[in-house]
């Protein structure tokens, strides 16, 4: 762990990371279709899957072998989580950021299959539903190359919340993946590779990005990163990801040591132009209705609470002290506290809420009502009743400027 420890730290100080181009010919991606800069992909050090994602059902050429499914834990039987611990959530699950600095990608089912990403370099996440929309000549060149792959229709409920994120209507056609770690970079993000095409896929982006089904968009669901206590509490009957993943990792042990408190930009590979905040302070990044925003941490933990309009949308933005950070220090339990965040629709039911932090919680000034971090009604007239949220994301700030120069920073 050591010698990972170190190249890490070293290859960020510098600033240099070796271009990626024998990782492609591994994969079998058609690096004809591409929509970013090939020149700037760069090796993150592991060959594909030398970080392995757990439930990766194997590749079509035989090359990368299916790893064993994610297990999960009753919450009572989860000693081993610190009460602070970050986790993502969705759909009743818990998956600890201390297993995804080990694994990056979980695929897994929640109603639908889905894949949990993490990207430890630029601290960014996301849940991703493993149907990828088709276009015809995309579905006629993925049975070309496998004449056995999922090619399924999609369901109704998909395409209403394709339609939602993307303003387009979904092709009709969706192929059902696994995906893998590629062991490569853009703009300090994890590039995750697909079992039935090898095409390669941006975990920012939620899109492939070289191959066959270049510029193909995944359907993001909502997801938060909050501590273990905070999801204990909202689901006391949740399950958490096991320890027992198949594979021999110091799971208490973070492999980046040190990283999070570079000066430098780091693996980003090229100078930060936007300076307003630390490479390495995290934001909140929201993307609705073609617009793009981000708050700093640092500005959310004074305010606690925002009432903002992005994309034409009443959004809610909250922040609270208690979950520790994944980077910070050799072990969850000696790091500092960075906060979560939740972003919710604002209106309920035909009406829209405002609220305020009130020492405890958010409560809404048009009901009385007291909220939990993860948009539960707790206390109030409106209890049991739960706010839609949104898709979102943490980053360094350095990969969100990367990525979204033209965000406005609120």
């Amino acid at each position: 762990m050591r010698t990972l420890k170190t190249a890490l730290a070293l290859a960020a100080c510098a600033g240099l990371w070796a271009r990626a181009e024998s990782n492609f010919p591994l994969l079998g991606t058609d690096t004809t279709r591409s929509t970013i800069p090939l020149e700037q992909v760069l090796s993150a050090g592991p060959p594909p899957q030398g970080v392995p994602a757990l439930g990766f059902g194997g590749d079509r050429t035989g090359r990368f072998a299916a790893t064993p499914a994610p297990a999960f834990v009753p919450l009572e039987r989860s000693s081993w989580l610190d009460a602070q611990e970050p986790l993502i959530v969705h759909g009743g699950k818990g998956y600890p950021l201390r297993l995804l600095l080990w694994h990056e990608v979980v695929n897994d089912r929640a109603g639908v299959p889905v894949a949990v990403a993490f990207s430890p370099p630029s601290h960014s996440f996301a849940v991703f539903d493993r149907r990828v929309p088709l276009t015809p000549e995309q579905r006629d060149a993925v049975l070309r190359l496998d004449p056995a792959a999922r090619v399924l229709p999609l369901d109704d409920d998909f395409r209403a919340r394709y339609r939602e994120q993307t303003g387009r209507e979904a092709p009709p056609w969706g192929l059902e993946v696994t995906f893998g770690t590629s062991g490569m970079l853009y703009n300090a993000n994890l590039l995750m590779f697909d079992s039935a095409s090898g095409s390669v896929f941006s975990q920012f982006l939620h899109a492939g990005v070289v191959g066959t089904l270049a510029s193909a968009e995944l359907l993001r669901l909502p997801a938060q990163v909050v501590s273990a206590a905070e999801f204990a509490r909202a689901y006391p009957q949740g399950q958490v990801l096991s320890l027992e993943t198949g594979y021999p990792r110091p799971y208490a042990q973070n492999p980046y040591l040190g990283y999070e408190r570079l000066e430098t930009p780091g693996f980003v590979g090229r100078v930060l132009e936007d300076r307003r905040l630390p490479a390495r302070e995290r934001v909140l990044g929201l993307e609705v209705g073609g617009e793009a925003v981000a708050y700093a941490f640092s500005s959310l933990a004074r305010r606690r609470a925002v009432n903002d309009r992005v994309g034409g949308v009443d959004v809610a933005v909250w922040w609270a002290p208690g979950t520790r950070s994944v980077l910070d220090a050799a072990t969850i339990a000696q790091a500092k506290d960075a906060g979560a965040v939740g972003v919710f629709r604002r209106t309920l039911e035909g009406r829209t809420l405002s609220f305020e932090w009130d020492g405890q919680g958010w409560t809404d000034r048009e009901s009385g009502s007291r909220w939990n971090l993860l948009g539960q009604a707790v206390e109030g007239p409106l209890k049991g009743k739960r706010l839609t949220p949104l898709p979102h994301d943490v980053p360094f700030w350095f990969a969100w400027t990367a990525f979204r120069p033209e965000a406005q920073l609120r």
